[in-house]
């Protein structure tokens, strides 16, 4: 399944980029313990929080013409460089892109992609989200998820410790912005809630993806094309895996160790 290749050029709807920034505050997280907040989004690095970073390389970009945040409000005090609407937090992280989508698509009906974006990547640039977008755009397909190759994640982020997927073609780390067609979290919702309780047990997986499939991967012998085509056989749309060359968009902050790394080199820069 397949589409023609777009450009940025050829979208009829102004892209929007939906950012998560919910998350109930849990005294017991360690990250948040070790950085002194109460939101993963407001955690400061020289001086800023974290969403600040993203925001300002999705203004950056020249690409994105609205912010949708999830999870956060007017009563943050926050400044954007981009118009943007803020939509209460709905549950966990499917039901917060449904919220952020259902708004998109009142703010803009008929609109063709979005970016879905986490607020723990600091380190990106605009630069690196037209790369993204550009390199989504240009599969033609409905669903890009991105990943990043072990090899460019550990050749900038040596130690990291993020966990990644062996598969055939190599190893890769998911990355955290995804360019999709909105419509398919609408269409397809209880199938993508399924598939986002299962990541973490193999016979929920089994059921959804097949045994064969999920047997293929475990034992590493499973190839990114593979992959693709039993996703689209699932979704019914086009879906590619999109491998990055900048490991800042797979570089998310989940740890102190990753937060210490990330603040590190941020203020040597920003110095």
């Amino acid at each position: 399944m397949s589409r023609p290749i777009l450009r940025f050029e050829d979208l009829s709807t102004p892209l929007a980029a939906i950012i998560g920034a919910g998350g109930s505050y849990d005294p017991g997280d360690p990250l948040l313990r070790h950085a002194g907040a109460r939101r993963k989004a407001l955690i400061r690095i020289a001086g800023k929080p974290m969403i600040a970073y993203v925001a300002q390389a999705l203004a950056d970009s020249g690409y994105i013409a609205h912010l949708i945040v999830v999870g956060l409000g007017q009563d943050h005090g926050l400044e954007f460089p981009l118009p943007v609407t803020f939509v209460p937090e709905a549950g966990g992280i499917l039901e917060n892109i449904l919220a952020g989508v259902q708004t998109l698509e009142r703010m803009i009906p008929g609109t063709e992609r979005v970016l879905q974006c986490s607020t723990d990547i600091p380190m990106v640039t605009g630069e690196m989200i037209r790369h993204l977008v550009d390199t989504s755009l240009a599969t033609g397909a409905d669903v890009c998820f991105t990943i990043v190759p072990r090899e460019t994640m550990e050749a900038r982020f040596p130690n990291s410790g993020r966990s990644f997927a062996r598969v055939r073609d190599g190893e890769f780390a998911g990355g955290d912005a995804h360019l999709v067609n909105p419509a398919i979290f609408r269409s397809h919702r209880q199938l993508i809630n399924d598939l986002m309780g299962a990541r973490k047990n193999n016979l929920k997986q089994a059921r959804i993806i097949g045994p064969r499939i999920l047997a293929k991967f475990l034992t590493h012998r499973l190839t990114i094309a593979e992959g693709e085509r039993k996703i689209e056989s699932i979704l019914g749309v086009p879906c590619r895996a999109v491998a990055v060359r900048y490991a800042e968009l797979g570089m998310d902050v989940d740890k102190p160790h990753q937060l210490d790394q990330v603040r590190a080199a941020m203020e040597g820069q920003l110095r």
